[in-house]
């Protein structure tokens, strides 16, 4: 499935930061596009920070999406349980 498939789909009218790489990269995707959503949104609201911000130096936001490697180092993170990091 294609996001130009999904009836509502409007391009450029979504953020980056909780969109999957398949999605960013305009690749075919399935509904494991929408897990990596919803932990990056989990993600978001137990640190407040973005796990893979869009604001970062131009292509080191692909670099870390395509890598799919997931980043505890904020001072937020101390307090968060391990289940919740597993979760994530």
């Amino acid at each position: 499935m294609m996001a130009a498939g999904i009836k509502g789909y409007e391009p450029g009218a979504n953020s980056l930061e909780y969109m999957s790489p398949q999605v960013v990269l305009k690749k075919p995707f399935t509904t494991k596009a929408d897990v990596w959503s919803l932990g990056a949104l989990c993600y978001f609201l137990l640190c407040g920070k973005h796990a893979f911000p869009c604001g970062v130096i131009k292509g080191e936001f692909e670099k870390r999406l395509e890598a799919g490697k997931i980043p505890f180092s904020e001072p937020a993170w101390k307090t968060i349980s391990k289940e919740a990091k597993d979760f994530i």
